[in-house]
């Protein structure tokens, strides 16, 4: 069902049992800004999303029950299992961690969510954080690189002018110490070049 339709047509409601479904994933359920009970339990819902299923969404939520699912236990059971640990949702379980059990992998399989180690989760994260740093600043090496190449003769041009208008100002702080130090001009002052760098913007097809 289309995220429209729950919105138009579920928004109001209170209640929903969708226990013993063979559900594999569930989807749309931040659209059920009304609900106060909702009963998932006994799917085949591997990863339970707390950005579907999250106060924020669900203010007026009060039971919720998504034991016996096939949870697998990996990184991404993390999120939820702390939000089982630490927020104040009332679930219908009286022991309800004791229902929250491990499917995949089969090394974990009949654990409780709490007895995992996911220790290595912080690392993971650490380790993605340090990828996506360094493939941005290459991304940023990149686009500086291209643009280098794109406009080298733009920057040449531009780099001489500010050398030579460097040595101009030196020159005409030489010559206010000293008038008759002018080797280097001709009778009219114009500074002598010993040499000259032609630049035309066709030069960079060639």
């Amino acid at each position: 069902m289309h995220k429209e339709q729950v919105a138009t047509y579920f928004n109001k409601l209170e209640y929903l049992d969708l226990s013993f479904n063979k559900l594999k994933s569930i989807s749309n359920l931040e659209y059920l800004v009304n609900i106060k009970t909702l009963i998932l339990n006994d799917n085949a819902i591997p990863v339970v999303s707390k950005a579907m299923l999250t106060q924020s969404h669900h203010p007026y939520m009060t039971k919720l029950d998504l034991s016996n699912n096939q949870l697998q236990c990996d990184c991404t059971v993390e999120a939820f299992r702390n939000w089982v640990l630490t927020d104040n949702m009332v679930f219908l379980q009286q022991d309800p961690l004791g229902d929250y059990q491990c499917y995949f992998p089969e090394s974990k399989k009949g654990f409780s969510i709490t007895e995992v180690n996911l220790d290595d989760c912080e690392t993971s994260h650490l380790l993605q954080h340090f990828i996506i740093g360094i493939s941005c600043t290459i991304a940023v090496l990149l686009v500086v690189l291209v643009i280098a190449v794109r406009y080298r003769w733009h920057i040449q041009y531009r780099f001489f002018l500010l050398v030579n208008r460097r040595r101009n100002q030196q020159h005409v702080l030489v010559n206010d110490d000293d008038d008759d130090d002018r080797i280097d001009d001709d009778e009219n002052g114009v500074p002598r070049y010993d040499a000259y760098v032609p630049y035309h913007i066709e030069d960079e097809t060639g």
